[in-house]
């Protein structure tokens, strides 16, 4: 894999201190290393009404893993036409 042009998605969930329901966050970035995210703040919002500014570092799971593009370079998911 050319690591140079490859981009990967990064999921990191976090959980809710009040309903302890899972937050979950994805990001995408040319970056494999955990370390970007783990010192970014993001602005979490429960279901419950719960809302906090935490550290990717605070995530309860980060995995990453790699992304295809499309032909044109673009990570855009084609649109398939539907009959419904």
């Amino acid at each position: 894999m050319d690591n140079n042009h490859s981009i990967f998605v990064h999921s990191l969930v976090f959980r809710c201190d009040i309903c302890r329901e899972p937050i979950p966050m994805t990001l995408m970035s040319k970056e494999i290393t955990l370390e970007k995210f783990d010192g970014h703040a993001f602005d979490l919002l429960c279901k419950c009404g719960w809302l906090k500014r935490a550290l990717g570092m605070e995530a309860v799971v980060h995995n990453v893993a790699p992304w295809e593009l499309s032909p044109d370079g673009s990570t855009e998911t084609p649109q398939i036409p539907s009959d419904i």
